[in-house]
């Protein structure tokens, strides 16, 4: 046949196939494939459970360098070992990188100290739960009568993310009277189980964050790991209605929307909740909308430097990044056979009465440098542009096709994928930026601002701070009958992706931290205190209720007054 004459006739043959016109088409085919190539570099879910375990671990890495100068998970836990337990982000921090840094001294360093300020009389941690958490993670003996402490004098919150927590320390044997109180927490979490089968923080419709929280602590339960406590209800039934719910109120790109506004720590909270169901994050059809997946949507909060945003376009948040961190390290851990980063070891309770208390902490590691970068998808994609363009300029020289245009386009098209590889982000053009879910019935609306102005031009800073020390400078928030300083504010951390760190529940709570600045951080005075127009108030900021028209101003101060 005449096709096979020009295959055998040799190099002359393929010369007269090779005119002007297939040139061209291998041009815009070589562009095609590699724009294609972009675009699924950029949005696509990982093509097997392997790809996604992989691609969460190099995002891993390039946020722990992004924060800490270093990928390695030790030396990152070492970074931190000179003031540990500084913000709620650390000791998250500290829980995703538990298993995987056990016997590194690095490590051992940042845990020591840890211990150190557990046990010193003027060190107490700010964020209990979280350190307790962070300890049991570490299963360290020498922690367990703080944990223990820690479980029984938090019981009585009612918050639903608290009690989930405490069920995570309960159910690995922490708290007196263990099983008992397993079975507390259990049925608490089972009865505020809403009629579409999630929970929520307030409200009466499925919250993503909190039905994935509740359902991280009901997980054990559901997987085998752990046998459920009796006379709780049906937990397998109560888990598969929460992971129906979380299917059902996805994002048609694959992300999660909490109070209006897409954002990162929602699918965080879904990817590690998945993971402990042993349920894909990545290719599970059920959270895999419009060809992405939660775990793709989660990954798009990244920026060049590795950290991630509260939402799409915007810039580092403590809180997304830490949370980002538990969830990378929860499906790279799930597919190495790990357990989820919140099954933890029941404490060694003979080691732990011959523990005596650590009185030094280990020496600090060298502190974070600030090497930054491209992710490295982004790298291996240019640098794959190139060669296919050098490739193509190769055949066209041993075909004879000399002339001088067609290297130029090529070279031209490959140099262009390649920067638009490293240098272009693709995001979609919806808004970000969200507001509060609208009250039901508003009386009104209230002006809050939140200011560290105290703290400007400080040089001893432990986080960052906005300029002039304005967290939120009169934000506009509206009110329903019997809404509280506290529900404004809850409202506002929504809204604006703030991280606030609340103690106690109800009238008696408070807050020990905003955007990682807490209590005692600089000095034993130091803290939060609100004012309505003006006038501090005498009442816990759960039981101040408010009016039309009022004025909040939450100030951080030095001395425990008004600055």
């Amino acid at each position: 046949m005449r096709g096979d004459r020009k295959i055998t006739v040799g190099t002359g043959a393929v010369r007269r196939v090779l005119t002007r016109r297939t040139v061209r088409t291998a041009a815009a085919v070589l562009m095609s494939v590699l724009l294609a190539a972009f675009l699924a570099a950029g949005g696509a879910s990982p093509a097997s459970a392997s790809d996604a375990a992989k691609t969460a671990s190099e995002a891993a890495g390039a946020l722990l360098e992004g924060r800490f100068g270093t990928r390695d998970a030790a030396g990152a836990l070492g970074c931190m070992a000179g003031r540990p337990g500084e913000t709620p982000g650390e000791l998250w921090y500290a829980v995703a990188l538990a298993r995987q840094t056990r016997g590194e001294a690095a490590a051992d360093g940042y845990y020591g100290s840890l211990l150190v300020s557990v046990h010193s009389p003027d060190g107490t941690p700010s964020y209990d739960l979280k350190t307790a958490l962070a300890l049991a993670a570490r299963s360290m003996p020498e922690a367990a009568a703080y944990i223990d402490g820690t479980v029984d004098s938090l019981v009585p919150s009612r918050e639903l993310n608290t009690s989930a927590y405490l069920l995570h320390l309960a159910g690995a044997g922490y708290g007196a009277g263990c099983r008992a109180l397993e079975a507390e927490l259990t049925a608490r979490l089972l009865g505020a189980q809403l009629d579409d089968g999630g929970w929520v923080f307030s409200g009466d419709r499925a919250d993503p964050d909190m039905t994935a929280i509740v359902l991280q602590a009901l997980a054990p339960y559901v997987t085998g790991a752990r046998e459920a406590p009796s006379g709780c209800g049906d937990v397998r039934a109560a888990a598969g209605r929460g992971v129906a719910v979380l299917s059902a109120i996805q994002d048609p790109d694959g992300a999660y929307s909490s109070f209006g506004s897409k954002n990162a720590e929602s699918a965080a909270q879904v990817v590690i909740a998945l993971c402990a169901l042993g349920i894909d994050p990545a290719a599970d059809g059920r959270f895999v909308k419009g060809g992405a997946s939660v775990l793709g949507a989660l990954l798009s909060f990244a920026g060049p430097d590795g950290s991630f945003s509260h939402t799409a376009g915007g810039g580092y948040s403590g809180s997304a990044t830490a949370q980002a961190l538990l969830a990378l390290s929860a499906l790279t851990g799930a597919s190495s056979g790990q357990p989820p980063v919140f099954l933890f070891d029941p404490p060694d309770r003979e080691a732990a009465a011959a523990a005596a208390p650590v009185t030094g902490a280990a020496e600090t590691a060298a502190a974070p440098g600030s090497a930054k970068g491209p992710q490295v998808w982004r790298t291996v994609c240019a640098a794959a542009a190139l060669a296919a363009g050098a490739v193509l300029c190769a055949v066209l020289c041993l075909v004879g096709k000399r002339r001088k245009g067609y290297y130029v386009t090529v070279a031209v098209i490959a140099a262009a994928a390649a920067a638009a590889f490293l240098f272009l982000r693709i995001e979609t053009p919806d808004g970000f930026g969200g507001s509060v879910t609208e009250k039901a019935d508003p009386v009104g609306s209230v002006t809050l601002t939140i200011s560290c102005a105290v703290l400007a031009g400080r040089t001893d800073l432990r986080t960052e701070i906005p300029e002039g020390g304005l967290i939120l400078d009169g934000a506009v928030m509206k009110i329903a009958a019997g809404d509280t300083v506290l529900t404004v504010l809850n409202d506002a951390a929504a809204k604006y992706g703030l991280l606030v760190d609340r103690g106690g529940s109800g009238a008696s709570a408070y807050i020990r931290a905003v955007d990682n600045i807490g209590e005692r951080d600089y000095g034993e005075l130091s803290g939060w205190m609100y004012s309505v127009n003006g006038e501090s108030a005498s009442v816990g900021c759960g039981s101040y209720r408010l009016k039309d028209g009022d004025v909040i101003i939450w100030e951080y101060t030095l001395t425990g007054v008004g600055e």
